[in-house]
């Protein structure tokens, strides 16, 4: 497996989840947290455009990741709402 086949789109999507989790959570600044969000919708368009590699044969593995990353988004912007008004 050289380096031309390394899958670093599932380990950039492994890389955009564990943040979600762990650092999202922790943004106070606001021009953070947007950033953050403008990084998931590129993923998504990322993975609906080019698809995952390795796996382009099945695309809707690229819609559900898609999904998947604009889930966050929404589920990030619902968490600051409810830590905004406590």
């Amino acid at each position: 497996m050289g380096a031309e086949n390394f899958p670093y789109d599932v380990v950039g999507l492994a890389m955009l989840l564990l943040l979600n989790r762990t650092l999202v959570p922790s943004l106070r600044a606001d021009w953070a947290f947007w950033a953050f969000q403008g990084v998931n919708i590129a993923a998504a368009a990322y993975f609906a455009w080019f698809g995952i590699k390795g796996i382009e044969h099945v695309p809707v593995a690229s819609y559900v990741v898609s999904a998947l990353c604009l889930f966050h988004v929404v589920q990030n912007v619902i968490i600051r709402q409810r830590s905004t008004r406590s």
